[in-house]
């Protein structure tokens, strides 16, 4: 599959479909419409970060600078029914529904996420967990003297059961102000 982002919300995936040699959407989620309208601030300058679980159990898209939504790739295809099977037999397929992470829940006093700037998915977890690199304090280069060290380190997990349940495991403050870029370290053998 092929994951796309089209700012400031919009995610698609695509596949390659061999038999007829073109491709095809697998699936296009829209986090623009009026239900997202609350989400859209001054601070839309910001492009849309991806990342996709290292396990492919999901993938985040970062939208607004402040905002996650996660998509779980679906598993499990259920056989069609056959003729005289047992339709009220239901087996639970994981549902690939997209769900927003609160990170107002999250945060604390000394820790808000205040805009994100990068994130990516941590390899040796039991559940998809990923860290985002964001700032708890807005700065300029003329608040420097004053507001040097405004960026912090934050690991979620996420519970990919339908309850969506997710929790912040740790974090690390005091970063400098121009810290960009995360780089997952895969676990050694």
């Amino acid at each position: 599959s092929l994951i796309l982002v089209f700012g400031p919300a919009k995610v698609s995936v695509i596949d390659f479909d061999v038999i007829r040699n073109e491709l095809s959407t697998r699936a296009l989620h829209y986090f623009e419409g009026e239900d997202y309208m609350t989400l859209v601030d001054q601070e839309t300058r910001y492009r849309p970060i991806l990342c996709v679980d290292v396990l492919n159990r999901c993938f985040a898209a970062s939208v607004y600078g402040r905002r996650i939504f996660i998509i779980p790739v679906a598993t499990e295809i259920l056989p069609e029914p056959q003729a005289g099977s047992d339709l009220n037999n239901t087996e639970t397929v994981p549902s690939n529904e997209p769900f927003a992470i609160n990170l107002e829940a999250l945060q604390t006093k000394t820790h808000p996420f205040y805009r994100i700037i990068d994130l990516v998915f941590l390899h040796g977890y039991y559940e998809p967990t990923f860290v985002i690199l964001h700032e708890h304090t807005p700065t300029t280069t003329t608040r420097l003297s004053t507001r040097a060290n405004t960026v912090c380190v934050s690991a979620i997990t996420i519970d990919m059961s339908p309850k969506h349940q997710h929790a912040l495991i740790w974090n690390v403050d005091q970063l400098p102000h121009n810290s960009y870029r995360l780089c997952a370290i895969p676990t050694p053998y």
